[in-house]
């Protein structure tokens, strides 16, 4: 058994992107500006997985979430995006914070913990990070088959 959670994330709605655009323009830049503007037309699916069905488990699978939206709304700040350095920095926060990581077991334990974050543009363009979960699929209507998207 397993703590799954599946969140949709809607960027207009989540990140106050009119907001974040008139400060990164304010602060001159323009880069981080552009790609929040990219972020309206597009949206997220997050999908984390903790085994187990014990308490600590749903907690860590809350923990999870919250450092998942805290750290992605500061990358929206400070990129304009949700990067790679946000899956490292959760990592680095599950397995190496003496706060967190005794609520995991050892290496050779059978527990785990996994992520994939996806992003789909409005022009179909998807783009997706993952972290220690099987890489997702896609149904591809040209082939009429699912297909492994890595």
């Amino acid at each position: 058994m397993s703590y799954a959670i599946i969140t949709y994330v809607n960027f207009n709605k989540r990140f106050d992107l009119d907001t974040r655009i008139k400060a990164a323009v304010q602060a001159h830049q323009h880069d981080v500006a552009q790609r929040l503007r990219g972020s309206k037309q597009k949206a997220g699916i997050l999908l984390s997985d903790i085994s187990g069905h014990e308490l600590t488990d749903a907690t860590l699978s809350i923990l999870l979430y919250y450092s998942f939206f805290t750290g992605a709304a500061y990358e929206m700040d400070k990129y304009g995006q949700i990067t790679t350095e946000l899956f490292a920095k959760i990592n680095n926060l599950f397995y190496r914070s003496p706060v967190i990581s005794h609520l995991l077991p050892p290496s050779n334990s059978s527990k785990y913990l996994t992520m994939l974050y996806g992003e789909v543009n409005s022009k179909g363009g998807f783009r997706f990070i993952s972290a220690g979960h099987p890489d997702p699929f896609i149904f591809s209507r040209e082939r009429n088959r699912r297909e492994v998207i890595s």
